[in-house]
């Protein structure tokens, strides 16, 4: 009597069934192994749902598709049994196929990551992503089927309870998508907007070239001068500032399995009670990724309404596929579009306080500003960019401040609105600054130079007076600072401290390193260095006993005249380097570095 409907409704139970195990299968392999592309931010039923429902609408369009043609060649009487089959041979498709992709993803390193850096728009990496697949997902296909045919004939019974469990999943996945948010707390807090414009530099940030944004931030923020990121480029910082720990120790750097990692502060907000939204631009930063962990809602760029639905994608066999043949490099209509989400985002109030995290990817590579915000002069070197040649620089460098041109028309009046309101918090900063060849280097990533760790910082409260902040401090307290303005406590693995409270014990150390790329077997020139009041020392990774540049930034902001270090101060500021990166190489959070504080009291920098 109970498989009585779901042997009628065969064209619909069928592929329930089969989708809601393989989606759950799915999760459970991609959570369990931690896959360098992580699972679905929110958790593993909600993931599990998700991927059900994809298979189910292509198992379910397969059945339709398979009733057309039967009923088109007048064959009803094989129709009711020839739909699911057909249905089962496409899902069986998907099953191969991402089978292969996990246990690439889970056996390859260096080649598997060529592998996938390789545009299916070209006839050779079209045909390296889409031949092997159509060959092995076609004989396991004609597998499955046969498999299944067989179990149809020889264990009726045993086929149908299993078509019923696999319904009664789906549709148990189904009532957790819906009741499970609903269930979650409600917070008290504050909107909190925090806004990221990628590779912004400090020295960008003045009334003459971005006159809107400084309005903005001095009527309205606390303007921090002498901020600085935790690392110079994005996937290293962000992660920091997401996790409130080193570029060295957080787990965006580590390939740590998912429960050996720490909560980010989207999670942190969301287990709160708060709405949590990501509107991303940059491909590092994907929803995969550990940082994106704890956003509830989470839009890419310029991806497709499809690529939305099925936002798993960077777990499975299309992922890459789907990205070079359906996203494109970001642009100014890119910027456009994000900030009519935000907008939106903005403009309609729900019964939870929301966190927005937006990432700008202007003014970052390539620079390609809209017309009107560059010279004609310039146009050339948009299509045709070549960094490395340090003669072009000046010319990238006056294409980059028109993209900062074009952000400070685009964004002001909406952080304008957004500070008008009486329960919104808004920061606005960047990952991390640009270099045009001022130290002989060029974009970003490659040193520790203040052209690339400087950056942007504001921090607009509501009812809180604006004012300027010009003693150092670093995004790695940003992610402290974020749950700050929510309310929210700071978890006893962030290193960070708020920022919306004065430093206890005078200024803190900083420390800061130029590469974090060792896991992917690739070791650069790193350089690690430290900031103390106005005095910063750097030390090479590779050999910190015998060299390394001291520089005073009172008399030389610039970094242009490099000493060996010399003197008791910079004694003391190597040897607290030292000890940091040794911490960090060894993936601990270092707990605190105040006994320096001692040495410099004694030296005389202390009061």
């Amino acid at each position: 009597m109970l498989f009585k409907p779901l042997r009628k409704a065969g064209a619909i139970a069928f592929p329930a069934a089969v989708a809601s195990f393989w989606g759950t299968t799915e999760a459970l392999i991609t959570r369990v192994r931690g896959l360098r592309a992580v699972w679905r931010p929110v958790d593993f039923w909600e993931s599990a749902f998700d991927r059900s429902a994809f298979y189910f609408v292509v198992a379910t369009a397969a059945s339709l598709l398979a009733w057309a043609v039967v009923l088109a060649a007048k064959r009803k009487r094989d129709a009711a049994a020839s739909a699911p089959w057909r249905a089962a041979a496409v899902i069986s498709l998907a099953l191969a196929a991402n089978a292969g992709w996990l246990v690439l993803a889970f056996t390859a390193t260096f080649p598997f990551t060529w592998f996938v850096s390789l545009d299916a728009r070209e006839p050779g990496g079209f045909a390296l992503f889409w031949v092997p697949f159509l060959v092995g997902a076609g004989a396991a296909a004609v597998g499955l089927g046969f498999l299944l045919r067989v179990l149809r004939r020889r264990a009726p019974a045993a086929g149908r309870a299993a078509r019923a469990a696999g319904v009664f999943l789906f549709l148990a996945l189904a009532c957790y998508h819906v009741v499970a948010p609903a269930a979650r707390p409600v917070a008290r807090g504050p909107d909190v907007v925090f806004v990221v414009l990628d590779a912004w530099r400090a020295d960008n940030f003045n009334a003459e070239l971005m006159p809107h944004m400084s309005d903005f931030a001095e009527r309205h923020g606390v303007i921090y001068r002498n901020a600085r990121a935790p690392a110079s480029w994005t996937a290293p910082s962000m992660g920091a500032i997401f996790t409130g720990e080193y570029p060295d120790v957080h787990a965006q750097r580590h390939l740590m399995k998912p429960w050996e990692r720490p909560p980010t502060v989207a999670r942190l907000l969301y287990d709160a009670g708060y709405d949590t939204y990501a509107v991303n631009a940059n491909r590092l930063l994907q929803r995969h990724s550990y940082i994106a962990d704890g956003f509830g809602h989470y839009y890419f760029g310029d991806e497709s309404e499809l690529l939305r639905f099925i936002h798993f994608y960077d777990t499975n066999w299309y992922g890459p596929a789907a990205r070079a043949l359906l996203i494109g490099e970001p642009t100014a209509e890119t910027s456009k579009r994000l900030a009519r989400k935000l907008e939106s985002l903005t403009a309609r109030r729900g019964r939870r306080p929301r966190f927005i995290w937006v990432h700008f990817m202007d003014p970052h590579t390539p620079y390609a500003p809209p017309p009107g915000y560059y010279d004609a002069a310039d146009a050339p070197y948009i299509d045709d960019y070549r960094p490395a040649k340090k003669e072009r620089a000046p010319a990238h460098r006056r294409l980059y401040d028109g993209e900062c041109r074009y952000m400070d028309d685009l964004l002001p009046p909406i952080l304008e609105k957004l500070a008008q309101g009486d329960r919104t918090a808004v920061v606005v900063a960047s990952d991390h600054g640009e270099e045009f060849w001022e130290h002989r280097t060029y974009e970003h990533g490659k040193s520790v130079y203040d052209t690339v760790l400087r950056v942007p910082l504001v921090i607009a409260r509501a009812g809180e007076p604006a004012g300027d902040f010009k003693d150092p401090v670093t995004l790695l307290d940003l992610g402290p600072t974020l749950l700050d303005l929510a309310g929210v406590s700071k978890p006893a693995h962030m290193s960070g401290e708020t920022l919306l409270r004065p430093p206890g014990g005078g200024p803190t150390l900083m420390y800061f390193g130029s590469e974090f790329t060792e896991s992917y077997d690739y070791k650069p020139n790193r350089n690690n260095c430290v900031v103390w009041r106005d005095w910063k020392l750097v030390l090479p990774d590779a050999d910190p006993v015998l060299l390394g540049a001291y520089y005073d930034l009172r008399v030389d902001p610039g970094e242009e005249n490099k000493w060996v270090e010399q003197g008791p101060l910079a004694d003391a500021l190597r040897a607290a380097l030292i000890q940091w990166r040794k911490a960090v190489a060894g993936k601990t959070a270092p707990e605190a570095y105040e006994d320096l504080s001692v040495d410099l009291r004694a030296l005389g920098y202390i009061q």
